[in-house]
């Protein structure tokens, strides 16, 4: 009898030991679960310089704050501080573009998407920075449009006409004598946005001396030049040096131009200079 109680026993005992073990399984299984999307995080645009191209990120969340991983689309819009839009596309993501981002400077790594927008995608723009737009669609969810600040952006060309080349450049003494007759062979113009919203022209000019009555070996040649806007307005009016050479020779400098209105289009004349 005794025998037969001590073995129920021990078969309570061993049921009661698997059933705690199969409720402990059960409720590791419920902590590890990840639930729906409910979140969007971690939005940011960083530009890469050695890449020249711009990642987009975002992290997707769960009310657990887990980090998810869906296919979607995400409607992406660029605006400069102008308020001028120079992109706009529509990009699909896929699980694929998650991963691990880590940031070095915080010690700290998120599971986010990356989106890469190449910099020649982007329209030139009359600012440094602006706005980048950002609405995400994920499996059944959307989020609304978020605004974030974009850096490094590419400089609209300001529309300058050139003057034609080859063209003569004389320089007078102030008795009215002839001093200096060079021939302009080439310019070259490149335009960046400056942060105010303005834009700086550097203009390479390459001249070759054809006369030199020069009597100091230290004297400068001397290019005129106006610029004009669309209305015709002289908005700069100036003279660059040039060092002096022998006749036949050439030489290269440049001068620059500041404060252009970059939604605006300028006319280059070479002039001969008053002294």
């Amino acid at each position: 009898m005794k025998k037969t109680i001590l073995g129920f026993l021990l078969l309570i005992l061993v049921l009661s030991l698997c059933g705690c073990n199969s409720n402990s399984g059960s409720n590791d299984e419920n902590v590890n679960n990840k639930g729906n999307i409910e979140y969007i995080s971690d939005r940011k645009c960083s530009y890469y310089s050695e890449n020249e191209e711009y990642i987009v990120f975002f992290g997707l969340q769960d009310n657990n704050n887990n980090y998810l991983d869906a296919s979607g689309t995400a409607e992406i819009v660029i605006v400069d501080d102008n308020n001028i839009e120079i992109f706009e596309k529509s990009i699909q993501f896929s699980e694929s573009d998650f991963t691990d981002w880590s940031n070095a400077m915080r010690d700290y790594s998120r599971y986010l998407c990356g989106i890469h927008i190449k910099r020649s995608e982007i329209s030139g723009s009359t600012t440094k920075s602006g706005k980048l737009k950002l609405t995400v669609y994920a499996d059944d969810v959307s989020f609304d449009e978020s605004s974030m600040i974009i850096t490094d952006l590419p400089s609209k060309s300001v529309n300058i006409t050139l003057p034609s080349t080859p063209q003569t450049i004389k320089n007078y003494d102030y008795s009215g004598n002839l001093e200096f007759e060079a021939i302009v062979e080439n310019i070259t113009c490149s335009t960046e946005s400056n942060y105010d919203g303005k834009s700086t022209a550097t203009f390479v000019i390459t001249t070759k001396m054809t006369k030199n009555n020069s009597k100091y070996s230290a004297s400068y040649f001397y290019v005129g030049y106006k610029l004009k806007n669309s209305k015709g307005i002289v908005v700069k009016s100036e003279k660059t040096g040039l060092p002096s050479v022998g006749v036949g020779e050439t030489v290269q400098d440049d001068f620059i131009i500041f404060d252009l209105d970059p939604t605006d289009s300028y006319v280059l004349e070479f002039t001969n200079p008053e002294f």
